[in-house]
């Protein structure tokens, strides 16, 4: 089967909706097609990006385009019946709206992986709002609806996933020796979550101000040979750690 190659996305894609599940208090049965929908969605965005190479880029047929199609045959159906079985038990709308914006981040997607511009900046945080969203969904299934909690959450995690992309983006233009000055768009987008996070209060201001800290601390380090030459695993497990740490957080002041 063809998988997505960002793995890093697939903790942005699921802590939210677990964030979310938890905090709606009520574990029943169609979490699992929730779930199965969100995974589905999301892979299905792989063969998708290579067929629309196929049509519009390769000069030649490639054999990956075949197993692009058999994957999307199965893919296809599973996620309708995933989406009917939700729509059964959810409120329609809403759950229409979460549907059409993943089909519309999957359309930018695949059109940016065309154009080679996968990598960009923009997209990747605007990705990462969108991969924020099954909050929203799991919020729906817990509690039946998208109460202003869910959307609480969705902007804490978007912002925390925005902060990282920028230090992450910052690490790699030091080690290149880049001039695109991301690592001062960095400093100020912790600075800018810093006077968030004393506008915002306690309690939601924990969340911003830890993930200030946290790339702060990230940005820090580049200014040292050793911190700037970690090796890029280690950096990413972290990143990861912080994350985790951050939803963690983020869910308890919800709570």
């Amino acid at each position: 089967m063809i998988l997505p190659r960002e793995h890093g996305a697939w903790g942005l894609l699921l802590q939210p909706f677990v964030c979310a599940a938890i905090l709606g208090r009520r574990w029943d049965w169609l979490l699992v097609p929730a779930v199965l929908l969100i995974l589905t969605a999301f892979v299905a965005r792989e063969p998708l990006v290579i067929l629309a190479r196929q049509r519009w880029v390769w000069r030649d047929p490639r054999p990956e385009a075949g197993a692009a199609w058999r994957q999307l045959l199965w893919q296809a159906p599973l996620g309708l019946s995933l989406f009917a079985v939700c729509a059964f038990r959810l409120p329609l709308s809403p759950l229409a709206a979460l549907g059409g914006t993943a089909a519309a981040m999957t359309v930018l997607a695949v059109w940016m992986a065309v154009r080679n511009r996968q990598r960009s900046i923009a997209l990747q945080v605007v990705s990462s709002a969108g991969l924020a969203t099954t909050a929203l969904l799991g919020a729906l299934v817990a509690a039946r609806e998208i109460p202003v909690w869910a959307w609480q959450l969705w902007g804490l995690l978007s912002l925390h996933g925005a902060a990282s992309i920028l230090t992450v983006q910052a690490r790699l233009d030091a080690r290149t020796g880049s001039r695109r000055g991301l690592r001062r768009w960095a400093w100020a987008f912790q600075a800018g979550q810093g006077l968030l996070a004393l506008l915002a209060g306690i309690p939601l201001g924990g969340p911003i101000a830890f993930s200030a800290g946290a790339n702060v601390y990230e940005l820090v380090r580049l200014g040292a040979a050793a911190g700037l030459n970690e090796p890029l695993t280690r950096v990413g497990f972290r990143t990861l750690g912080w994350s985790l740490l951050h939803s963690g957080l983020a869910t308890a002041v919800l709570w």
